[in-house]
């Protein structure tokens, strides 16, 4: 058996970034730039309005004080989306809308509220500084400035950006091929009638779901029963049709467990089988000559997600060109005390409570690797070293923060 750390550092050794391709902007949400994205245009294109208000020459307004007002004359109204070809004039103001252009002659914006309107004039009792909510033309970035670096996941805010310069594709990591399949003669899809001694199966469901909070549809999620020539079959088709495969269940050393022959079989070297980790210690990985990937993960649902998370995980991520492949890691401390036996690193479901002055980390009850509940409920992996026994309350442990659709920490 190996230690994590060094399983870890084989899979990123054995991955390679996927080559480039070029994608619209609307299909490339997950994905990862392949090379810097540099300004075609400058942001802001031009000098616009950041309030709706009144476009002026500050000088106008330099003898304005209370009791001593300032008029000005209305001379337009400028909307955004118009180009106003009409300079301000001496003594004018120019009615104005958030994003709207600053027209010829004017260099500062006073809000709506500040002035008192009527009918054609207004007045305002307070000189305007030069500038005042205007937004300058660059002020953000000019043109040719770097806008996003290679290794950068294109997620909601990236993705605006890129938009806000008018680029319609861009360049990416092409993105693997990824399949599942569920080994077990005793798994039985949902809504299907249970026989004796069968199960429903689960890990497809999580799986997926894990891919594609990596942006990632997976190719195909199939199941297959304990039958060393079924396994071999349909793990040599997998390997076929995707880059990555991922099998459940058959990794460890029962009577039912051909994973590891049936990979030799379809010409996987292995890189590595057993690791010094609890749950999950079955955990197998190997690669093709051309560069294919197998995972073979345990069967029971919750050691199947920890170690997708920790090692299926990070392989795709590298494989998509990304530079952060591990789960965001901090140091909490425990809101109870903890055993274990020396020898294993654990992996335990908990929740982690950043909100307040003190953040804590809660192990959860119900830490069976069979055990679903727990997992939904948790937001974190605590992660006890091998050779630790003993955690006092109040110690600090490592936490490995699990994706979260709304990425909130704290609650049930």
């Amino acid at each position: 058996m190996i230690s994590v750390p060094e399983a870890q550092a084989r899979i990123v050794e054995a991955v390679s970034p996927f080559p480039g391709q070029a994608l619209a902007l609307a299909e490339a949400w997950g994905r990862v730039l392949t090379r810097p994205v540099a300004a075609p245009i400058p942001s802001p294109v031009f000098d616009n309005s950041a309030m709706d208000g009144y476009a002026l020459n500050a000088a106008d307004t330099a003898a304005a004080g209370p009791g001593a007002p300032v008029t000005l004359f209305v001379a337009a109204t400028v909307p955004a989306g118009i180009c106003l070809r009409s300079p301000l004039k001496p003594g004018e103001a120019m009615r104005i809308f958030t994003g709207a252009k600053i027209p010829e002659g004017a260099d500062a914006v006073v809000k709506q509220e500040e002035v008192e309107r009527a009918g054609e004039t207004i007045r305002l009792s307070r000189p305007v500084s030069w500038g005042e909510n205007i937004r300058r033309r660059g002020e953000e970035l000019e043109i040719g400035a770097e806008v996003l670096g290679p290794g950068r996941p294109l997620q909601a805010a990236a993705l605006a950006l890129l938009a806000g310069f008018g680029l319609e594709r861009v360049a990416v990591h092409a993105a693997p091929r990824v399949g599942v399949l569920v080994t077990g003669s005793e798994l039985v899809p949902p809504g299907a009638p249970l026989e004796p001694a069968q199960i429903y199966e689960s890990n497809s469901f999580g799986l997926n779901a894990a891919l594609q909070e990596l942006g990632l549809v997976p190719a195909f999620a199939e199941r297959c029963r304990d039958r060393r020539e079924d396994l071999q079959w349909a793990l040599a088709e997998g390997l076929q049709r995707a880059d990555f495969l991922i099998v459940t269940g058959g990794v460890s050393v029962g009577d039912f467990d051909f994973v590891k022959e049936a990979a030799a079989d379809a010409g996987v070297r292995e890189v590595f089988w057993k690791v010094r980790q609890k749950p999950g210690k079955p955990i197998f990985f190997g690669k093709k000559s051309e560069g294919k990937c197998l995972f073979g993960l345990p069967g029971n649902p919750a050691s199947a997600l920890v170690c997708f998370y920790e090692y299926v995980r990070p392989a795709l991520l590298r494989a998509l060109g990304a530079r952060e492949l591990f789960l965001p890691a901090l140091r909490l401390p425990l809101a109870q005390g903890l055993k274990k036996k020396p020898g294993l690193r654990h992996f335990l479901k908990a929740r982690a409570d950043l909100g307040g002055a003190a953040p804590s980390l809660h192990i959860l009850e119900g830490q069976g690797s069979h055990l679903m509940r727990s997992f939904a409920a948790a937001n974190a992996l605590a992660v006890l070293p091998e050779e630790g026994e003993s955690w006092a309350a109040g110690e600090l442990v490592e936490a490995h923060l699990l994706p979260s659709i709304f990425q909130t920490w704290r609650g049930g």
